[in-house]
This record gives C-alpha cells, sequence and structure tokens, in this order.
C-alpha cells in the first residue's frame, strides 16, 4: 500500500454518488501548483472518496476551496478490447480543512475570531504588554 498526502483546490463541481450496491461515493479533483523551469504548473489528481468521508467533504466543500488529503494509492488492472488497461487510484480517506477560495471576507473572519477569543479569555486590548 502506497500512502500519500496532497494539499490544493478543489477543481471540480462537487456531487455525491450512490454505487449499484448503495455505497455513496464523491470523485473529487484536486489541482496542485508545482514550478518548472521557473513557470508555475497545475497538476490536477482525480480522487475518490467513500461514505462518511465522502458525505463530508460533499457538505463542507465546493469547488476552489482548499483542502488537504490523506489517502492511499493503488492502481486497478482492467481488459477493454482485449488489451490489459491499467488506472491509477487516488483513495481519499482523511481530509483537513486549510482556507477557502474567497479571500474578501478574510479580515472579517479575522475580527470576528479575535472577539470571539476576547470573550472567551477576558482580555482588554488595553492591559496586553504588546
Amino acid at each position: 500500500m502506497i500512502k500519500y498526502n496532497c494539499l490544493g483546490r478543489i477543481a471540480n463541481d462537487l456531487e455525491l454518488q450512490t454505487s449499484p450496491t448503495g455505497v455513496q461515493y464523491l470523485n473529487v479533483t484536486v489541482v496542485t501548483n508545482r514550478v518548472k523551469n521557473g513557470e508555475k504548473i497545475g497538476d490536477f489528481f482525480n480522487m475518490v472518496a467513500f461514505k462518511g468521508t465522502a458525505e463530508n467533504i460533499a457538505k463542507f466543500f465546493k469547488k476552489g476551496d482548499m483542502i488537504y488529503v490523506d489517502g492511499t494509492l493503488s492502481v486497478d488492472k482492467y481488459e477493454k478490447d482485449g488489451k490489459t488497461l491499467s488506472k491509477t487510484v487516488f483513495t481519499i480517506n482523511s481530509f483537513d480543512f486549510c482556507g477557502s477560495a474567497k479571500k474578501e471576507n478574510d479580515e472579517v473572519k479575522v475580527d470576528v475570531m479575535n472577539d470571539i477569543a476576547r470573550e472567551i479569555i477576558n482580555v482588554d486590548d488595553d492591559s496586553l504588554p504588546f
């Protein structure tokens, strides 16, 4: 078994699907950036998530959102027209939140988080030594 982890943005519209056997799954394409000869290049990785993982990604993410995924890599072999073909399969086992596609609300989010933190610890800005 080969393990992998990936940080990138979701490049497709997410649609939770159900297999003929009743298992929910989600196809996710994650794009990552790399630099080659001084030029940015996007690499697109097609992945699949199952059951609860698929449901949660579909519920909390959308196209353009940053996501961190951890999973396994396998190679499926199959026959088509008398030829043996293979397909690399990235299966998502877990994920994490890493931000969002929208940048314009970041300042508002930071202000809200600061207000929440002040309420939790009951600290006034004037009482801080810095």
